[in-house]
């Protein structure tokens, strides 16, 4: 298991956070990012928000912002925790 995996399963057991692995380069397939999903952003926000410096707050939203996709149900690959 790779320490982003790890890392991965961390932030799911200690903080509850979905997280997955995305490849980020075509390139360099060992590049990857660490991915929190849209539906741990309340729990991500009341992790971190206390500790953002007053520039920052525009970046980080207080309301999650929804798409407009045709199935807003949580997708069947996401794990639950």
């Amino acid at each position: 298991m790779t320490d982003l995996q790890l890392l991965c399963e961390m932030l799911g057991r200690v903080f509850n956070l979905i997280c997955l692995l995305k490849g980020t380069s075509e390139v360099n397939p060992y590049t990857y990012e660490v991915y929190i999903t849209g539906y741990s952003y309340e729990t991500l926000r009341s992790l971190v928000f206390l500790y953002f410096i007053p520039s920052l707050y525009l970046k980080f939203p207080t309301v999650r912002s929804t798409t407009k996709r045709p199935n807003k149900q949580r997708p069947d690959n996401v794990p639950t925790t």
